[in-house]
């Protein structure tokens, strides 16, 4: 490290303990450090917080906890990298109840908790089917005064999905719409799992045109023209037809709110009227043990016969739409995220094996502030 007579200092060497952390080599950062330590230079808080990443990329997390330790002793300063570190080096490796001890262990040093570190446990919890200790944390993260996002969204839906619970993966659907977070490629397959405990007797075609079913009536729910527009869209060009019964809500919230653009475009798509799906979005729902009457009241608002009815739930629709164009407004300042149904690469069509086949290792992205008053009660959820 002697060039033309000018030593290195401990900036150079923390740069290159750093970039050894980002490639997950653990034992040529440690290199570093013994070459740092032959040169009289100590080692700080960047250059232990490198040497914790390391072992963390590499889930070593015995090393990684052994340089927290050095780091408390040589007497540096403990922050979120170096615990959000220690727990993602424990959820990489399936160590839900260790990382829960970094989380607390973080608050119990005086150390706030970011929504990167909320998630990482619960996406921890949610891989493991914990849906119980995903409630937990999730519940904890909107305690603490964070916003979750559209990454926390997909772990719940995920952790119920697990745990074969069709109806809560439905409700957090539900709630990912209102607050504002487009479903994507990763909702989509992880819906799929949580339809394929329909049973045996349903085929891959029937289990996709769920989940696309789903993702439109979440939308429905809130009378988001956009949204609906969007995932029907997307579930025709993927060679499904829409259920005889979604096919005509989709229709009738379109009239309702008089967005003849949108009739048209999606008329257009499907073709003619008789030509609609096989199977029935409610029967296809009923082959699970799971459905709430809160569902069964909302798919029941399509037969109202009473006008002055109708003209209530239009009402009510539109108002959500209007919330949910604010929020959109806000998110786009915000690097808001793409065009809902968008997310889907043009060959997923959906079978079992892609529904076991999920992503778990999701990119953490920017947290994007939405309203709150639109929410279910997520703390009311039977457990």
């Amino acid at each position: 490290m002697h060039d033309g007579g000018v030593s290195a200092d401990a900036v150079i060497y923390n740069s290159l303990i750093n970039a050894c952390a980002k490639a997950g080599n653990p034992s040529k950062a440690e290199s570093w450090l013994l070459q740092m330590s032959v040169n009289d230079l100590s080692a700080d808080e960047k250059t232990y917080n490198s040497l914790i990443n390391a072992s963390a990329k590499a889930g070593d997390t015995e090393r990684a906890e052994h340089w927290f330790w050095q780091m408390e002793r040589a007497g540096c300063k403990v922050d979120k990298i170096t615990f959000g570190s220690l727990i993602h080096a424990s959820a990489k490796v399936g160590n839900v109840s260790r990382a829960e001890y970094w989380m607390k262990a973080m608050m119990a040093r005086g150390v706030s908790p970011n929504l990167i570190c909320f998630n990482t446990v619960l996406h921890a919890c949610a891989h493991n089917g914990d849906h119980v200790q995903a409630l937990k944390w999730f519940q904890t993260t909107v305690q603490a005064g964070i916003v979750p996002n559209k990454i926390t969204y997909n772990s719940m839906i995920d952790a119920y999905a697990k745990a074969g619970d069709v109806q809560k993966a439905e409700i957090w659907l539900r709630e990912m719409v209102i607050k504002g977070f487009h479903p994507d490629q990763i909702t989509y397959v992880t819906l799929l799992r949580a339809c394929s405990h329909f049973g045996h007797d349903v085929d891959s075609d029937e289990l996709a045109q769920w989940t696309y079913a789903a993702i439109i009536q979440a939308y429905l729910h809130i009378g988001y023209i956009p949204g609906i527009k969007s995932w029907v869209l997307e579930m025709l060009r993927q060679g499904f037809k829409p259920p005889a019964d979604l096919y005509s809500e989709v229709l009738q919230t379109c009239c309702a709110q008089g967005n003849s653009k949108a009739t048209s475009e999606i008329c257009a798509a499907h073709g003619p009227s008789t030509q609609v799906g096989n199977h029935d979005y409610k029967a296809m729902r009923n082959k699970s043990s799971f459905k709430s009457s809160e569902n069964r009241q909302n798919s029941s608002m399509v037969e109202m016969k009473s006008s002055s009815e109708k003209c209530e739930v239009v009402q009510k629709k539109k108002e959500c739409v209007a919330e949910v164009h604010t929020q959109k407004d806000v998110a786009e300042t915000e690097h808001s995220d793409p065009p809902p149904g968008l997310g889907i690469n043009s060959d997923v069509k959906g079978t079992k094996e892609e529904a076991d086949t999920c992503a778990h290792d999701v990119q953490l992205l920017p947290i994007l502030n939405f309203a709150d008053d639109q929410s279910v009660c997520i703390e009311h959820l039977s457990l």
